[in-house]
């Protein structure tokens, strides 16, 4: 999962907006022979649709480091866990905590142990196409 996805502290979008917005930066990479996580400096290719691709990206990644200071970490996992382990009575209190908080997709996406985000992407692309 830590692979997946990160916690973002980003209360002016919707959780839907970061999903079409990761999406939409997805599909750019993919288009342009990159590989659709950003695990490098810089892309590979420099023209106008990456450099704005890479740019929103890594402005939708900067935001982890604000959700990490107010929860204590920026991985799912670790707060799936936390907010497991609380008395279902505590668990309305962090309500508020939380509301900020959304899921930034992260580019890939593991089944049975094999990365499928890009045949996802290929077939978002191809669907798109038509």
């Amino acid at each position: 999962m830590h692979e997946e996805a990160a916690l973002i502290w980003l209360p002016e979008m919707s959780q839907a907006a970061v999903n079409a917005l990761a999406r939409g930066i997805h599909l750019t990479l993919h288009a342009h022979g990159e590989a659709p996580h950003v695990d490098r400096r810089r892309p590979l290719h420099d023209t106008g649709p990456m450099r704005t691709a890479w740019a929103a990206y890594h402005a939708l990644l900067d935001r982890a480091r604000p959700a990490e200071h107010r929860l204590g970490t920026a991985a799912p996992l670790d707060l799936a866990c936390a907010l497991m382990s609380l008395p279902a009575q505590m668990l309305g209190r962090g309500a508020g905590l939380l509301q900020g908080v959304r899921l930034l997709p992260l580019g890939r996406l593991f089944q049975g142990g094999r990365d499928v985000y890009p045949q996802v992407l290929d077939d978002w692309a191809r669907v798109g196409a038509e």
